[in-house]
């Protein structure tokens, strides 16, 4: 079995958190405004634990 057959077998179970695809960390965007009166700034990313499956990849069928 190929490996795009066994994600797909593991979103048809139910287990596959469909947040983070498996991976078990999302990437966030995080706005940093310049200054109180200006709007303007940087959008920066940081990889985090994503908050769906705890980390590990995968849930519970009844957690979507």
């Amino acid at each position: 079995m190929g490996m795009s057959n066994w994600i797909i077998g593991m979103v048809e179970d139910g287990t596959l958190c469909p947040e983070c695809q498996g991976a078990g960390t999302v990437e966030v965007d995080h706005y940093h405004r310049q200054s109180f009166d200006v709007p303007y700034g940087d959008i920066y990313t940081t990889t985090e634990e994503c908050d769906n499956c705890s980390g590990e990849g995968t849930i519970e069928g009844e957690e979507w």
